[in-house]
């Protein structure tokens, strides 16, 4: 579901030049245009949020709740917030997900106090349906 980075400072650097030649193209669009591009964006991220629950509910045959766990799907957002019964968001968890379902997070605590029980799912790649059969293999 997602790849873990290592970078190093060339690799960091090398992004920060793409960002650069792409800003020209990017500033040279139309505001309208710009427009379509980042809703055609949130419609695609949306899609993948939703086959990402639809997957989870479908592959373990019930719903996630009914599973023991919690999730929210916040508006707007390209990630999914997912509690498990006896699986709190802890970095050991997230990387035991990593190795023993093959689907990559990140613990909740990373992004505040409020959710630190939580794991963090980005949607950000179109494989989220085979991320969620793997979690539902896991937890099921």
């Amino acid at each position: 579901m997602a790849n873990i980075c290592r970078a190093s400072r060339k690799d960091f650097r090398d992004a920060v030049v793409e960002a650069r030649e792409a800003q020209d193209g990017w500033s040279s669009r139309s505001a309208f245009n710009r427009g379509q591009i980042l809703y055609r964006m949130g419609e695609m991220l949306e899609s993948r949020r939703q086959a990402f629950v639809d997957t989870l509910i479908d592959t373990a045959g019930y719903a996630p709740d009914a599973a023991g766990a919690e999730y929210t799907t916040p508006d707007g957002a390209f990630y999914v917030l997912a509690r498990f019964d006896d699986f709190p968001g802890t970095m050991a968890n997230v990387k035991t997900l990593i190795d023993e379902a093959g689907v990559a997070g990140m613990p909740g605590a990373t992004f505040g106090t409020a959710r630190e029980e939580w794991i963090r799912f980005a949607l950000v790649t179109p494989r989220v349906e085979a991320a969620a059969e793997r979690l539902s293999d896991y937890f099921g």
